[in-house]
């Protein structure tokens, strides 16, 4: 067998991508507003950030066109983690997990097909769903517009 390929590398390359929502929510004395965090696993193999949206509306509500904010990409460990955040930011707590295949990614446009469950109940429908995120602005590159599409449960 020719080429440096493990078993590992092909692993990594061929998973499922995973995205996850969480609440985050700030303390009272915050100046900022409580929001949900999308948090998208990247295509891209030697990336270990997640691509971050701020959201003000949960998810139930995504259906319909909804503003999102592009925050710094963060950890991996946040696919996981639910808790308390440093520097007195608050609590995050998971919300909706699945599983994440990109369609379309540029500048502009970021397409995801997603499966999940929405209350992470083995006895509720996996949704099958389609994510489009537009970005609404040239001038920055935070403001995006996200909608998603439930096409199927199962």
């Amino acid at each position: 067998m020719g080429g440096n390929s493990t078993l590992e590398e092909f692993e990594k390359k061929f998973r499922s991508l995973q995205f996850v929502v969480l609440y985050h929510q700030f303390p009272p004395s915050s100046e900022r507003e409580s929001h949900w965090d999308l948090l998208l696993e990247q295509p891209n193999p030697e990336s270990s950030q997640l691509l971050c949206f701020e959201v003000s509306v949960p998810p139930g509500d995504w259906q319909k066109t909804t503003p999102a904010k592009q925050l710094p990409d963060h950890r991996a460990i946040y696919l996981t983690y639910e808790g308390p955040v440093s520097g007195n930011r608050g609590m995050v707590s998971q919300i909706l997990k699945g599983d994440a295949q990109w369609v379309t990614r540029s500048e502009n446009l970021l397409v995801l097909n997603l499966q999940f469950r929405w209350e992470k109940e083995k006895q509720n429908p996996l949704v099958v769903a389609t994510l489009n995120l537009t970005k609404t602005t040239t001038e920055t590159d935070r403001n995006w517009e996200l909608k998603l599409q439930v096409c199927d449960l199962m």
